[in-house]
């Protein structure tokens, strides 16, 4: 007659329990501190995308009507570009400004106010009309 194999096996020994638990802290511990650095390079990335699509639809705008749009609401993006996050657009006699801020920058980044002067808010990234 043969014997169950579950007869003859000893089981988990509390030091094969210890060591697959500390593997997995190990690992999840690793995962949380990935992670924001992840999704701050995605968010970066969304946001060089908007300004991109942003600066398209300025050069589009002033192709049409000789001029770019005037900021409005405290120098925020007109609304007709439905950014999906916060922007200053300021214009001058040369030009547009386009400011953003990044969730990742890495020390000695350059800060940009807007509106310029100020009172304005602190960016760390800016596009000028080409």
């Amino acid at each position: 007659m043969k014997k169950s194999f579950f007869l003859n096996s000893s089981g988990v020994t509390m030091v094969e329990l210890l060591l697959v638990i500390s593997v997995i802290a190990i690992l999840s511990s690793a995962t949380i501190v990935i992670f924001p650095f992840v999704f701050s390079e995605k968010k970066d990335s969304e946001i060089k995308d908007d300004v991109a699509r942003i600066q398209s639809e300025l050069e589009r705008y002033y192709n049409k009507n000789s001029k770019y749009p005037e900021p409005y609401n405290n120098n925020d993006i007109p609304s007709s570009f439905n950014p999906k996050y916060t922007y200053c657009y300021a214009t001058s006699s040369a030009g547009y400004d386009l400011y953003a801020q990044l969730q990742s920058t890495p020390s000695g980044a350059p800060s940009y106010s807007c509106p310029p002067g100020p009172g304005g808010s602190n960016y760390n990234y800016k596009v000028t009309n080409p």
